[in-house]
């Protein structure tokens, strides 16, 4: 599976594993740090709901003190500090609210359900406040006034819980200790208040006094264990904390000794002096406070820049990895990228484009581009080794082209020269067959095999124009064109379907053209015959042209699509070369490449449901008139060779030097020796004459010729069905044989 990944992927996956682990191994520490930050940050979001609650539970203090205060002296001057004290209490309550849901957003449930406890027994003080008002109230409120603040540091320990952080949590606990302190402190000072004012410190008040005094050293000796911060706090306000102590710790530990209250003491006088005490420690306590807020924001400092250089350091590193990858990948996918497109071009673009020249003999092959890379690893030994696969692709090209353009016109020229021979032998031998045989049957099979030795001959004939051999320069003399259009006729399998119209007996066509001219145009008809239905008819007619005479050949098949006509005009236009024509072209390689010799054009036009015309463009320089052929004719008959040859130009190239010209078969007239290429078949009739010593009828004129020729076909025919016979099977099949029906006209001509 590796195997099939692309280079890049490879490299990607490289780079990537690598990458992937460092990542993981940084993961764990981001996350780490960011765990203390977000814990920081829940005890800052902590801080708040610990304030409120702490400063509830001060004036829920100073509003029992003051109370008890006004329950044993009923003084007026403390009227109006106990109102005040009550409007603060109101004030810190209602913030509790707020606290509360703070304390729920921060992950604190439990607080927040203990400060929502502390806000619904402060809402219920309205009744207990009016029995202290009336001072109908007895020690009872002052165990109200207890249990509240003793909610509020209820509430305090839960917050101080809360923080995932031991730090945050060590700090809050430290404040909590400091509430129930001055909760300890504030209830010492109501209860002598409350003494003073009497005169008497009951055994209730004097148990609830000793509570209050241990609560006060337990807190004090767990504040001495507390944070450092703590610790710094109590040891810078430890002198004062003792000059406002000893005073307070004498007069608690003379009313517990006493009991029985001198009226000379004051409780204004004990108030203000324990009011003095419970203001320093809460001074201690603010400070500890501050210090808390101070150290966690520097915390939360050093653990979001920790955060950042952490998150920041793997980033970079990442990215610095992902570039130098990147680099490395471009070094190395760049040149690799070059080197395929390179090779793409050759193979899609330059490649084809050599094996189009080859169909050219002449052209010259094109340069193949090399590959440009610069680099000496491994891709650069790959590019100068592709450079040296593409140097011998050209040189196994032309090589190739060189043996094709010899070796497969040998081939074609040796099949044709050793079939030449066979094919006269076998006419000659269907020759003296036809002489001795007075059957209308067997005359008619042997007009059959004679016909097709005729047409077997005219393939061997395309062979050599294939191969691109210059025939021998046989007819001199200009031959009607009428005649070269019924000897192309009669070479066709066909030919009783072929209608010869329109086509002037005053022109000829000159001697060295009209073979090549007669091979092309049989070749015409072979594929209108063959590719068109059956039961239509071909028709040959000329018309004069611009610059000399046009040949139509048309049948009335189903047509040719736009596509198909283009490619095939495009083969007449520029035949290839041999060895590079596809089979089923080979026809129409042969037109093209005879129009080239004798200088004629060909074009093929097709309609869908109309049919296919095949028009041979003849110019000028190769008609001359019928009279002028006669005189010619008649003067090479006489021996008269330079009259015969008067004002007729020899071909211009080789590549226009004539073949024979076909005539109809049994009925072609004796011509003169060099009337053509190949030996020329005299009648057997004639031959027959000439044995006895008999004179040779004189020769008929073509109009005669083929009227004979259709009495003959007419005559045969009423034998035929008069006298039907089994084997007559032979003629039945030469006519069949090309009935390709009207489906077969898509694929005009792909002849063989």
């Amino acid at each position: 599976m590796l195997s099939n990944l692309r280079l890049r992927t490879k490299l990607a996956a490289l780079v990537a594993v690598p990458l992937i682990a460092a990542l993981a191994a940084a993961i764990p520490g981001i996350r780490s740090r960011q765990q203390d930050l977000d814990a920081i940050e829940q005890a800052q979001h902590l801080v708040a709901p610990i304030a409120e609650v702490r400063a509830a539970g001060i004036r829920i203090a100073d509003e029992a003190s003051l109370s008890a205060w006004w329950l044993g002296t009923g003084d007026r001057s403390v009227e109006a500090r106990l109102a005040q004290a009550r409007t603060e209490t109101d004030i810190a309550v209602t913030k509790l609210r707020s606290a509360e849901r703070a304390a729920g957003a921060a992950g604190a449930a439990a607080a927040a359900a203990r400060i929502h406890d502390l806000r619904e027994a402060a809402s219920l003080m309205g009744q207990q406040r009016q029995f202290v008002d009336l001072r109908i109230a007895n020690d009872s409120a002052l165990v109200e006034y207890r249990t509240l603040v003793d909610t509020a540091a209820g509430g305090l320990d839960a917050l101080a819980r809360a923080p995932r952080r031991p730090l945050a949590a060590l700090l809050f606990r430290d404040q909590a200790t400091f509430a129930r302190l001055g909760a300890a402190l504030a209830d010492e000072r109501g209860i002598l208040a409350l003494a003073y004012g009497r005169n008497a410190l009951t055994n209730a008040l004097a148990s609830d006094l000793s509570a209050a005094s241990t609560r006060q050293k337990v807190a004090i000796d767990s504040l001495a264990q507390g944070h450092p911060a703590t610790v710094g706090a109590l040891t810078q306000a430890q002198s004062a904390l003792r000059t406002v102590g000893d005073d307070v710790r004498r007069r608690r530990s003379s009313a517990l000794t006493q009991r029985l209250l001198p009226d000379t003491i004051d409780p204004a006088e004990w108030f203000a002096a324990s009011t003095a005490q419970l203001d320093q420690w809460r001074k201690v306590e603010q400070s500890v406070a501050t210090r808390t807020n101070d150290l966690l924001e520097a915390k939360h400092r050093d653990s979001r820049s920790g955060l950042i250089w952490v998150a920041g350091g793997s980033a970079a590193v990442l990215l610095l990895a992902g570039v130098i990858a990147w680099l490395l990948a471009r070094a190395t996918t760049r040149p690799l990228r070059r080197l395929a497109d390179n090779a793409n071009y050759v193979a899609t673009t330059q490649l084809p484009a050599l094996v189009a020249t080859l169909q050219d003999p002449e052209a010259p092959l094109p340069l193949i581009t090399p590959l440009t890379v610069s680099t000496r690893d491994e891709l650069g030994d790959l590019a100068r080794a592709f450079n040296r696969v593409e140097r011998t692709t050209v040189e196994v090209a032309e090589l190739q082209r060189a043996a094709v353009r010899t070796g497969i016109s040998e081939l074609y020229v040796n099949l044709a020269r050793r079939n030449q021979p066979l094919l006269e032998q076998q006419v000659e031998v269907i020759e003296r067959l036809e002489a001795d045989e007075r059957d209308p049957n067997r005359l008619d099979a042997y007009f059959t095999l004679d016909h097709l030795a005729t047409r077997i001959r005219r393939n061997a004939d395309s062979l050599l124009v294939l191969a691109g051999v210059a025939q021998d320069e046989g007819r001199r003399v200009p031959v009607e064109l009428l005649d070269v259009v019924r000897g192309a006729a009669s070479e066709c399998a066909e030919f009783r379907r072929i209608d010869i119209a329109a086509v002037p007996s005053v022109l000829a066509i000159k001697g060295y053209a009209a073979s090549d001219l007669a091979h092309l145009l049989a070749e015409l008809l072979d594929n209108a015959t063959t590719y068109s239905p059956s039961g239509t008819r071909v028709t040959v007619m000329t018309h004069p042209a611009e610059h000399g005479l046009e040949i139509t050949v048309s049948d009335q098949g189903i047509g040719i699509p736009p596509d198909r006509v283009a490619s095939l005009n495009a083969v007449l236009e520029a035949p290839p070369a041999p060895g590079l024509v596809h089979s089923r072209s080979l026809g129409l390689v042969v037109v093209g490449r005879l129009a080239q010799r004798i200088g004629v054009s060909v074009t093929l036009r097709s309609a869908r449901d109309v049919g296919t015309a095949a028009t041979v463009g003849v110019p000028s320089r190769l008609i001359t008139d019928a009279e002028r052929s006669v005189v010619d004719l008649s003067a090479a008959e006489a021996g008269d060779t330079d009259s015969a040859l008067v004002d007729v130009p020899a071909p211009q190239s080789e590549s226009q030097r004539p073949a024979h010209v076909p005539t109809p078969a049994l009925l072609r007239p004796v011509a003169s020796p060099d009337a053509t290429h190949l030996p020329q078949r005299t009648p057997p009739e004639a031959q027959r004459l000439a044995d006895r010593g008999l004179e040779t009828p004189p020769q008929r004129a073509p109009e005669a010729v083929f009227e004979l020729v259709a009495r003959y076909e007419t005559g045969r025919q009423r034998a035929r069905e008069a006298a039907p016979r089994a084997d007559d099977s032979s003629v039945a099949n030469d006519s069949d044989e090309s009935d390709a029906g009207p489906d077969a006209e898509a694929s005009r001509g792909d002849d063989t």
